[in-house]
């Protein structure tokens, strides 16, 4: 077989195996990152090793499937990890990827890696989009003879990365609350990482981010026509800038904690349309999951939320500062969450009031957050043993009430069945007076409540039935607020 025509096979096969005649779009998964695209639908997975000339990725961390299936209606197929120069394998192997997603007629290709940030604000866990690279590394995938039926001799890199795919993406990151930062892509050849001399002088050429990919996939791309965006989760930092030695371990263990932002991100097309025309609002949680967040990330988060139109924010109160006696660190952080949000912006603080070690202890945080103006007291993350309790709850309405100031409330975690329901609105009836409670200042976090009273419904009356009975529990207290 002439080994640079390998291509049209490979999409032949894949083809053949899905069903599917063209894919628009299409995403190269680096290390640790195979598993963003396991949730797509009508999902088929084939091996490198079932394609001709496909080269086989010889790194942990690199799974080496073809993952095809649909998003939203739109149909991706996906690489589970990728072949990289320094495994031994000849440059124009590296066609043959690529090469396939062109007959497979894909227009965009969405590339993730794993690299070692430059700056202090590309710290290990940040995620960041590929604005332009640097590539000193003469042997690369297009060398040799051309194919002009791919793309001409010569060819612009002006725009290697689309920058309107970069600005989708900063959207996307936007209103999905995910906090991305840009730089510039230093690629080198591996498997050695840098020195703190090469990071020096990358520095110095403008260089934000390094690694070992991605470079021979974009210029195989952009010679073929493919749009092309590029996100990489910093794993560490470039040699000399941390004490730490660095480690192909370190990469695949920040990386998987990565894998789920990049997920958020790359998905949040498709969650929106699944949202399109209902009332569900956005609320995004802070902080989480024990208050103990670096305050400059969960700030740039909210920031974030807030820009792209959250309706409301859930603050975990960094109760173990509190209990740790630094209550003023405690009270300015979330001094400094209040100040943050605009007029428009519902803010609840969450007290995790299973981790407090008593009910004096619950009433002294809920005046303090009541002095600084929330909306919701709310009781937990429903992430520890202990959750909502009528307990806390009483004090949290004590606390209301005395204070004189209008404020909801909100038991969260654990709640499952009305029985259980009805005592808590009992509570608030008592303390607050029954023609005061309504879903303005009183809510359910407890999503095992609603399916249990749809259940109930379900089992008494007929599909219309049903739905109308639905339609009235949603413009009826204390229900008729947007599930969160």
């Amino acid at each position: 077989m002439n080994k640079n025509k390998a291509y049209y096979e490979c999409a032949d096969i894949i083809r053949a195996r899905t069903g599917m005649k063209r894919f628009r779009t299409a995403a190269i998964l680096g290390s640790g990152l195979g598993s963003v695209l396991e949730g797509i639908d009508k999902k088929t997975v084939i091996s490198y090793a079932e394609l001709p000339d496909f080269p086989l990725p010889k790194v942990e961390g690199h799974a080496g499937n073809v993952i095809c299936g649909e998003i939203n209606g739109v149909s991706v197929v996906g690489f589970q990890g990728r072949a990289h120069l320094y495994e031994g394998h000849p440059p124009q192997s590296l066609l043959t990827p690529i090469r396939t997603l062109k007959m497979l007629g894909v227009e965009v290709l969405v590339q993730t890696n794993s690299a070692g940030g430059l700056r202090e604000n590309l710290k290990p866990g940040t995620l960041a989009v590929i604005t332009d690279h640097i590539n000193f590394f003469g042997n690369i995938p297009l060398t040799g003879e051309n194919d002009a039926a791919i793309g001409p001799r010569f060819f612009d890199m002006t725009h290697a990365y689309s920058p309107e795919l970069i600005k989708i993406m900063k959207r996307c990151a936007a209103e999905y609350c995910i906090p991305l930062k840009e730089g510039v892509y230093a690629y080198f050849m591996g498997p050695n990482f840098e020195t703190p001399a090469e990071i020096r002088a990358m520095k110095l050429l403008g260089a934000d981010l390094v690694g070992m990919s991605t470079v021979p996939e974009t210029l195989t791309a952009v010679h073929a026509g493919i749009q092309v965006a590029a996100l990489s989760c910093v794993t560490n930092y470039g040699a000399g800038i941390s004490k730490t030695p660095l480690s192909h371990e370190e990469t695949l263990a920040e990386s998987k904690i990565a894998g789920k932002k990049m997920s958020e991100l790359i998905f949040v097309k498709h969650a929106r349309g699944q949202l399109k025309g209902t009332p569900v609002k956005i609320a995004t949680v802070i902080n989480f999951p024990h208050g103990t967040g670096n305050p400059a990330e969960y700030m740039e988060t909210a920031k974030q939320a807030l820009e792209s139109g959250a309706d409301e924010l859930d603050f975990v109160f960094p109760y173990r500062d509190w209990l740790n006696g630094n209550r003023t660190v405690a009270v300015s952080k979330l001094q400094s969450m209040s100040a943050l949000r605009n007029g428009r912006t519902v803010l609840k603080i969450i007290l995790e009031t299973g981790e407090l070690p008593d009910l004096k202890t619950v009433r002294e945080i809920s005046d303090v957050c009541l002095q600084t103006g929330i909306d919701f007291l709310k009781t937990s993350t429903g992430k520890t043993p202990v959750s909502a309790s009528p307990e806390a709850t009483s004090v949290f309405l004590e606390a209301i009430r005395d204070f004189g100031h209008p404020c909801g409330i909100k038991p969260s975690g654990g709640i499952r069945d009305y029985a259980v329901a009805d005592r808590y609105l009992s509570m608030a009836e008592t303390a607050w007076g029954k023609d005061m409670i309504s879903a303005a200042n009183f809510r359910f976090g407890a999503s095992g409540l609603l399916d249990n009273l749809l259940g109930g419904l379900s089992s008494l009356h007929t599909e219309n039935t049903v739905q109308q009975d639905m339609k009235n529990i949603s413009v009826s207290p204390p229900f008729n607020n947007t599930p969160h």
